[in-house]
């Protein structure tokens, strides 16, 4: 899915706005869930990064068709073989995006990322529906998997779809979860050493003090 260019500064923009308090008080919380809407501290100008990523990553294989990857300082850190980026303890991120992406490779050190499967089999990824949890808030249906498939994965942006409103999570105590549910798919022959890769555009606050 293409966007204009001026469309994905403004939402970059917002986002580094948001962090550092000039579109008002930020709170970490969910008052309707019986979660206190904590104050954040807004972040300085200087201590954002924009864009950043956080990448959480999971194995594609036929005999499991609900893929969950929860964003927050307790996630899985990288390893060779899962090329995860997680917030530290410290952090607050603004998230404006989102990007599914397929690897293929067994090591992060040769893995290819694109917005298609190889085969048939494996674009069954790309039929499926996204669940989203934010704190403790209900799970909604956020989108269908097809939105982030593009057999033009060359262009930038590629896989990319905006979240909004821009979603608030602190590293120590905020959690963003979002779930991938697919049709069956036993008995598919999915290509040998696939991946998941469900990233988070982000604008990322380094708290001091």
């Amino acid at each position: 899915m293409r966007y204009d260019k001026w469309a994905k500064l403004d939402m970059m923009r917002y986002a580094f706005d948001t962090l550092s308090g000039k579109n008002g008080i930020l709170h970490w919380g969910d008052q309707a869930k019986g979660v206190p809407a904590t104050p954040i501290r807004p972040i300085p100008e200087k201590d954002i990064t924009i864009a950043s990523w956080l990448v959480q990553e999971q194995a594609f294989v036929s005999t499991e068709s609900t893929y969950t990857f929860e964003f927050g300082s307790r996630s899985p850190l990288a390893s060779p073989i899962l090329n995860n980026f997680v917030l530290g303890d410290n952090d607050v991120v603004g998230v404006y995006g989102m990007i599914l992406e397929y690897g293929i490779g067994p090591n992060t050190n040769n893995r290819e990322y694109i917005t298609s499967g190889v085969t048939p089999d494996d674009n069954s990824l790309y039929n499926g529906q996204l669940f989203l949890q934010f704190e403790n808030r209900q799970t909604t249906e956020l989108v269908k998997s097809r939105a982030f498939r593009n057999e033009e994965s060359y262009y930038d942006d590629a896989g990319f779809i905006f979240l909004n409103p821009v979603q608030i999570v602190t590293g120590r105590l905020g959690t963003f979860e979002i779930e991938i549910r697919l049709p069956s798919i036993t008995g598919l022959t999915i290509t040998a050493d696939s991946f998941i890769s469900m990233q988070l555009e982000v604008a990322l606050g380094r708290a001091s003090g």
